[in-house]
């Protein structure tokens, strides 16, 4: 049973990223492989964010559509516009700069973290778009929801040098403007009308347990 189960792409490609989160949770905890693991962020984050990404994409792709690539690029041109202009000047988020752990930076920006951003919102609509049927308040949920994976997010982050806040204390601005971003892009989803892929919430689940244990354990 096992092995037809993985035979299906999306329960074989959550296997592989379960296994792969599970082995960098614990080379995070390990003082000789943390470096390491530090280094291989980036290249793993895009990696890993690609292949989630590709598929939810193609699908829609291969059918003749559009909406759900147009989304998309919306998403992550925005959040990359934001995260840009935060960072230069302090607006948005609040004063913080980007650490070098994220990899190559453009305009100050790592651009993993507006593929991040994009993947995290399609993880949490894939939850609350089962579970409410009003889209407003599916958007409102649903920034709830980031806002609270960024609160379990910041302080591993700030560790491992995935950015720095200004004064090392994360502004609430930060989280106002997580939930109002998140719930802008959750806005805009039934436009698509399109139900959204199960992988990103995979990923997005496996994020939150693997901050979360570092969290406590880092």
């Amino acid at each position: 049973m096992t092995q037809l189960r993985l035979k299906n792409p999306v329960h074989a490609l959550s296997l592989i990223l379960i296994i792969l989160y599970t082995v960098g949770t614990a080379g995070h905890l390990i003082p000789q492989t943390l470096p390491l693991m530090l280094i291989l962020t980036p290249w793993f984050l895009y990696a890993t964010g690609f292949a989630v990404a590709l598929a939810f994409l193609l699908p829609d792709l291969m059918s003749g559509g559009r909406s759900v690539l147009v989304w998309t690029l919306g998403v992550l041109g925005v959040t990359f516009f934001l995260e840009s202009l935060g960072t230069h000047t302090g607006l948005i988020f609040g004063e913080y700069t980007y650490g070098q752990t994220l990899g190559i930076h453009a305009v100050g920006v790592p651009p993993v973290i507006a593929l991040n951003w994009v993947l995290v919102m399609c993880g949490i609509i894939y939850i609350t778009e089962r579970v409410i049927k009003n889209p407003i308040l599916m958007a409102a949920v649903s920034g709830l929801l980031a806002v609270l994976y960024d609160y379990i997010l910041e302080p591993t982050a700030i560790r491992l040098d995935y950015w720095t806040w200004a004064g090392g204390t994360i502004p609430l601005q930060n989280y106002i403007a997580w939930g109002l971003i998140a719930f802008t892009a959750a806005l805009f989803w039934p436009l698509v009308k399109k139900r959204m892929h199960v992988l990103p919430a995979v990923l997005v689940g496996i994020q939150f347990i693997f901050f979360t244990i570092l969290l406590i354990f880092l």
